[in-house]
Parts: C-alpha cells; structure tokens; sequence
C-alpha cells in the first residue's frame, strides 16, 4: 500500500509540473503521406519538443525522418488495433459510444506517455501521427486534462499526389486513397471545432517554408526561435515528389477536391459557412459508404445463394445420376427374372 501511494505521488508530481508550466501542444492533423512529417520536423528545428524517443527515416520513404514519437504511435496503433481498424480506413471510432471504462483506460495510459516523453523538455509541445485525425476527442480530453492548451495545425496535400504517393508505397489504388483522405479530414475538422486552428498545404511549405511557418505560428500564436537554417536543410525541395500529378478521376474525387478547396481557401476562419458546407459533404460522404455497405452485404448474400445453388445443383445432378443407374440395375434384376422363370 505505501509503495502504490508513494506511486500515486510521483503520477501527481509528474501532473503539477506539467500544468505549472503552462504549456501549449501542436498537434498536427492530416492524411497519411501529406507532408505531416515535414511540417513537425520544421516546428522540432523552430524549438517545438517531439518527445524522447523518435522515429527514424526510411530510405524512398521520410528519408529526413518522420518525426513521430514511438511510443505514442505504438498508442495509437494498439488503440486501431483492439477497435479492429487499419490504417487505410473509412470507418471512426464513436467515442461517445465507448465504454467509459475503456476511455478512461485509454486516457490514462495517453497522460503517461506523454508525461514521460515531456517532461524533462520545457518547450512547447508537438505531436504527430496522421491517425490522431481519428484519435483526436481521446488526445484533446487527455491534453485538457494535462492542463496542456491545445492547438491544431492541418496539413493538407493535393489529394492526387498523396494517392500517387500511396500508390508507391502500399499499392492502394487512387479510390481507396481518397476515401481514406476524405475520412480522416473531415473526421479531424468536425472534432476540432472551437480549438484555434490553421490550414498549411504541402505546396506553400516545401515552396516558402518561413514565411509558411511565421504565419502559421502567428496565427496560432505561439512564439518560436529563427532556426530557419535547419528549417531550410530539412525541407529539401529534391523531396518534394508527385508535384506536378494532377487530379486523377475516381470515385470520390469530386468529394476530396471540394474539401481540399474549402480547407485552403478557409485556412478554417469560417468564411461563408464552410462549416456547414463541410457538414453536408460529411452527411453524404457516410451515406453513401452505408448504402455501399448495405449492397456489399446483400452481394456476399447473392454471392453465397448462388455458390449453395451451384452446390444443390450438383447434389441434385448426382442424385439423378444415382437414380438412373439405381433403375438400370431394377431393370436388369427384372429382365434376369424374368429369363429365369422361363
């Protein structure tokens, strides 16, 4: 009992300190291969902390570096997992129908993490991990309950080059990448409202990456140091790829285009009722996946009948295979019987 209150102590001590320092978290929201790790690891060169323990590049693939922090993207990659959920979904997670014991869980085990990875660091915070767009009510209650104000950065990205870009590297065809983008974006937009919040596109930051940043942070008004030089070194124009793909046709295109317009036009300010236009983007986006949803199923079923009548039709083709020979065989008994009782 001494050992599990002197613990509790510790946990306490560890909470204070965060909220004695008043400390503001970025969070950076966008899709998968948007440029979500240039922008962190430039705010990182600005005097914004990434935690401890931090993911490294990959050769074709974030060569500079993700920026992520390791244990909190193990989190949230637990979290999808235990909600059966991949990277590349459509679906959300409805943490309002959550059991409140499993939000609670998750909650705490976020709170540690991110006392442990911050702590020691006085700065100002910056988290990153494109699934946060569909983690964010967990990550904004943890933070509040920190005492850690919260703001949000979107980065977004011409949505024809995220899929060229998923194409590369997972093979996902440009349909799928736009639902996914669509997913993510408007999931990130509707629970972020009421927080102060800007739009950056990959485009502005790779072309004019300071005066991108200066505006950015104003906006947000958060303070920063003039590291531009290790601004500069890490944004290598020579990794700015699929910059001049253009919009490819399919499925959902009209969809993520017109989301892509409103969020840089808006730079989320709310101009002439974005809100509501998103709204209603939102309202159909998920109908159609449910009717989507709804005709797969009646397809798997439409598939199985037809699969248990091929099955039947067989059954009844053998049958009548066996009950020809099975009359063969009567008749024969019969014209033997007959030869016999001559």
């Amino acid at each position: 009992m001494a050992l599990l209150f002197l613990l509790f102590l510790n946990n306490l001590n560890v909470l204070t300190d965060l909220e004695q320092e008043n400390r503001t978290c970025i969070l950076v929201l966008g899709m998968h291969r948007s440029g979500t790790s240039a922008i962190t690891g430039a705010l990182n060169c600005l005097g914004f902390s990434i935690g401890k323990f931090i993911m490294g590049g990959i050769d074709e693939n974030n060569e500079k570096g993700f920026f992520e922090n390791i244990r909190l993207y193990r989190f949230n990659k637990n979290i999808f997992k235990e909600q059966a959920l991949t990277w590349d979904t459509s679906n959300y997670i409805d943490f309002d129908q959550m059991k409140n014991s499993q939000s609670r869980t998750y909650r705490l085990e976020l709170k540690k993490i991110i006392r442990r990875e911050f702590k020691e660091d006085p700065s100002n915070l910056v988290i990153k991990d494109p699934r946060i767009c569909l983690l964010l009510p967990l990550y904004l209650r943890a933070l509040k309950e920190l005492g850690i104000e919260v703001r949000i950065l979107f980065q977004i990205r011409e949505p024809s080059q995220i899929a060229t870009s998923l194409k590369k590297r997972d093979n996902l065809d440009v349909d799928n990448s736009y639902r996914i983008s669509i997913n993510y974006l408007l999931q990130a937009e509707l629970n972020s409202r009421g927080y102060k919040r800007y739009v950056v596109t990959y485009k502005e930051l790779m072309q004019t990456p300071q005066e991108t940043l200066n505006a950015s942070l104003a906006k947000l008004n958060l303070a920063h140091n003039n590291d531009f030089k290790s601004v500069s070194d890490l944004l290598d124009d020579k990794l700015y790829h699929n910059r001049n793909v253009e919009l490819i046709p399919s499925g959902e295109h009209r969809t993520i285009r017109s989301i892509y317009s409103l969020l840089d036009k808006s730079r989320l300010e709310w101009q002439g009722g974005t809100d509501f236009i998103l709204d209603e983007l939102r309202t159909n986006f998920y109908r159609r996946l449910s009717l989507e949803k709804v005709n797969e199923e009646k397809d798997k079923q439409i598939l199985k009948l037809q699969k248990e009548l091929r099955t039947e039709k067989k059954n009844i083709s053998a049958f009548r295979k066996k009950l020809k020979n099975r009359n063969t065989q009567i008749l024969e008994l019969q014209k033997k019987q007959e030869n016999d009782s001559k």
